[in-house]
């Protein structure tokens, strides 16, 4: 007879339990390894970075006070403060306030409970340093304004928060190399001393400002001048609508190794010289809302000129603009002067016909990735020619592996279907019209490992249908499409914004 199996007891006691790790007897460089492998081995890649510590780096810190004192330093490492966390308990119904002491009063009731909140950060980070023993290393710092248009003047509302903010810059900025700003509205003397602090930042590498508004530029504000020192060494920078005496930035920088602009003026020409001048460092340019012909014209002929003495080694190219077919083909042209471009992504372009993708695969064949947008992204269109025509052109792209394009796939005639209630037709609806669509790019290019039918595209995310392409087991092609909207797909911020731990 078969002896009973013993019971968790009885293995206990027999001593064959598993045994917990001693982690905490670790030497102290190799645990502090395994920690910092925790925080950024887990931390998904975000092109809204910086997005924070891991979870299981916090669970870890709360384990024991050895760890704590180990990882408070990490959970520094990333600072994202979103609106959320500063808005005052009860709010005024958004509404106009036409009487202006009224708007003043509310406020500053407002800023008093919004520097409460910041200043409440800064002790939180003198907290962790003094119990630490040593600096807080923030290395990211992601900031977004309280601007929801409530009040008339939202400078009022902000200064006391953005004066906490130039305070954390300047008592723990110094490791600070990468910074997001969005949606702050300050004054002309208080948005000057921001500037000034982030660019005296020491090891600020990457600066994004997202609707930075400077009120009272009427008093020919400038914030740059002799007296600012060195700069600090900026390879990414990016300028989305606000003020546009922040676009002076660009005149400054001198080794840059992405640029990305989109001003709300949409006025470029004065920035031209500035960025063909950057041309021979630059590996990404991103120039959105160009209402200004003659700046395509200069970029071409720019190409077409200093690949004469030197490989230029732009990567990564945007352009969103209406040009003339003349002027268009000129441009295409000069994209044959850059060997090393692999992404490319033109918007406006009107009236797509295939030879314009034969135009693209003649110049540039050596493209991995290409967005095709015939209109402004406010909705999918139609494209003037057949499904079958793109993709022959495309076949030409031997070694594309992204394709986004903002084609509408036309309607499908009806379908006869039976039902109790008898028969009746039915239009197939558009995600499955949209996946037989990007069934067929699959087929067609084998290569493809991601397509997208983009519906509609704003500022920082993007709508549309989204194909993943992969083999099964038996060698049969698979796609998985699913309607989504997704942050900023064509610029991978994560390649761009990169943090280099001490």
């Amino acid at each position: 007879m078969a002896s009973p199996a013993p019971s968790p007891s009885s293995e206990r006691a027999s001593g064959t339990e598993r045994q917990v790790f001693p982690i905490l007897q670790l030497p102290p460089e190799i645990l502090l390894s395994v920690i910092q492998h925790v925080d950024v081995g887990t931390r998904s890649s975000s092109p809204t970075f910086p997005c924070g510590p891991s979870k299981e780096l916090l669970h870890l810190s709360e384990a024991s006070t050895y760890l704590h004192t180990l990882c408070r330093p990490l959970i520094w490492r990333s600072v994202n403060w979103e609106p959320e966390s500063i808005r005052p308990p009860s709010r005024r119904p958004r509404q106009v306030i036409d009487d202006v002491e009224a708007a003043r009063e509310y406020a500053a009731r407002v800023s008093k409970w919004k520097v409460r909140g910041m200043r409440s950060l800064l002790a939180l980070m003198q907290d962790a340093q003094e119990s630490t023993r040593g600096p807080i290393k923030i290395k990211a710092l992601s900031y977004t304004g309280y601007d929801d248009g409530e009040f008339g003047d939202d400078s009022i509302a902000a200064e006391p928060d953005v004066e906490a903010l130039c305070d954390v810059l300047n008592v723990h900025g110094r490791q600070i190399q990468v910074m997001f700003l969005k949606s702050v509205v300050v004054g002309q003397e208080l948005g000057r001393s921001l500037i000034l602090d982030i660019l005296a930042l020491p090891k600020l590498s990457a600066l994004r400002l997202n609707s930075v508004t400077i009120t009272d530029q009427s008093k020919a504000l400038d914030f740059f001048d002799h007296s600012m020192g060195a700069l600090p060494p900026l390879r990414t920078l990016q300028i989305m609508h606000g003020s546009p005496k922040l676009l002076q930035l660009v005149g400054l920088m001198t080794d840059l190794h992405s640029l990305l602009l989109w001003p709300g003026s949409r006025q470029f020409g004065f920035l031209t010289p500035f960025i063909v001048r950057l041309l021979p460092q630059l590996r990404l340019l991103s120039l959105d809302s160009v209402s200004e012909p003659g700046v395509f014209d200069a970029l071409a002929e720019a190409f077409k000129d200093m690949s004469k003495s030197q490989t230029l080694p732009l990567e990564e190219l945007f352009l969103e603009g209406r040009q003339s077919l003349p002027r268009r083909q000129i441009l295409l042209e000069s994209l044959s002067h850059l060997p090393k471009l692999q992404r490319l992504a033109l918007y406006h372009l009107r009236e797509v016909q295939p030879r314009l993708i034969a135009d693209i695969a003649h110049y540039t064949p050596q493209l991995t990735a290409l967005t095709l947008i015939h209109g402004d992204t406010s909705s999918s269109v139609y494209w003037p020619s057949a499904l079958k025509d793109y993709v022959d052109e495309l076949k030409k792209l031997k070694r594309l592996e992204f394709f986004a394009w903002d084609r509408r796939s036309p309607p499908a005639p009806r379908i006869a279907r039976t039902s109790e209630e008898g028969e009746d037709e039915e239009r197939p609806s558009q995600l499955r019209l949209e996946y037989s669509t990007l069934h067929s790019l699959g087929k067609g290019l084998p290569g493809l490992k991601e397509a997208v039918c983009v519906t509609q595209d704003v500022s920082e995310g993007s709508s549309g249908y989204f194909a993943e392409y992969s083999m099964t087991q038996g060698g049969a092609r698979k796609v998985d499409v699913r309607k989504k909207t997704v942050r900023d797909f064509l610029v991978g911020f994560e390649r761009w914004c990169i943090i280099v731990d001490d």
